[in-house]
């Protein structure tokens, strides 16, 4: 197995639905997201996919959510935007790159500081 790791940024602020603590109050945080794609062999040019084409989408996205209150961006609308949904939420807007049997996206990690992260990945 080969797996690629491709690395993005955004900053942006939420609040967590029914949290009684600091986090129901509305703060932000310089999110760091990995995403991982994985293949059991290497395509003709020797690469699982090129890093470019990984990092033009993951910017897209991230950039859907840079400077934002994460509680009002559609896809969270009725949703709590924790760490585990933004995951979730990243995972299925890349995913689209995925080609099955060729390469596909392995899993995604959201770090809301240094300490913290969630990941998500579906299970077929």
């Amino acid at each position: 197995m080969f797996e690629i790791r491709v690395k993005a940024e955004f900053s942006s602020a939420h609040r967590l639905l029914e949290n009684d603590g600091i986090c129901g109050r509305l703060h932000g945080h310089n999110w760091e997201v990995e995403v991982f794609f994985q293949a059991r062999q290497l395509q003709k040019d020797e690469m699982v996919v090129d890093f470019l084409d990984i990092e033009k989408k993951l910017k897209e996205i991230t950039l859907s959510l840079d400077h934002k209150n994460l509680n009002e961006v559609p896809y969270f609308l009725n949703k709590n935007p924790t760490a585990e949904l933004i995951a979730k939420h990243i995972f299925e807007e890349l995913d689209v790159l995925s080609q099955q049997d060729v390469f596909w996206l392995g899993r995604v990690r959201v770090w809301e500081n240094q300490w913290y992260h969630a990941t998500y990945w579906k299970t077929e």
